[in-house]
């Protein structure tokens, strides 16, 4: 308790942190042989959204979308991508966010931008023009967090998904 006082007073981090670790001594009395099996929670997972059904209202802007998409008339998408853009848009990037499989965080990409703007601007202009968005992108670890109850049923977890830093950076820009 003394630690966390003293961490209260001088460094949030440090406080939070210490906080956290208490905690999961806490959290450590779960008996590991009845804890969820990885089937468990990737069934769990899988199934969070997959009876999402879209509204009404939903389904006529995908139409709309779909007739656009169909009339190749997204002039505003036409346009290359311009180091303004991207220096901007780093710029607002968030810090202290994890990192997906990659080990590409966002203050790499904050930081680095002026010396690496040239290069980012022909990966996203091909990008742009061949369609093709690289897969990597598009994944996300799902890591389950304990909201309440029992700590045996995954449906108890809040998923929190870390994706690919780059691939987030990329649809900012646009």
């Amino acid at each position: 308790m003394n630690e966390l006082e003293t961490a209260s007073q001088n460094d949030f981090n440090l406080f939070w942190k210490t906080l956290k670790n208490l905690t999961d001594d806490l959290n450590t009395e779960t008996n590991s042989e009845n804890a969820p099996k990885n089937h468990e929670w990737y069934s769990h997972f899988e199934q969070l959204h997959c009876d999402h059904h879209l509204s009404e209202e939903q389904e006529i802007i995908i139409g709309k979308l779909k007739q656009k998409e169909n009339s190749k008339n997204l002039n505003e998408l036409d346009t290359e991508i311009t180091i303004q853009e991207i220096i901007k848009t780093a710029k607002k990037i968030k810090s202290k966010k994890a990192a997906h499989s990659d080990k590409i965080n966002n203050e790499m990409i904050k930081y680095i931008v002026d010396i690496l703007a040239n290069g980012s601007i022909k990966v996203f202009n091909t990008i742009m023009k061949s369609g093709k968005f690289p897969t990597l992108w598009c994944e996300g670890l799902i890591s389950p967090i304990f909201k309440s109850g029992n700590k045996l049923d995954p449906s108890n977890y809040r998923g929190i998904c870390v994706s690919c830093s780059l691939g987030k950076f990329f649809c900012s820009v646009l």
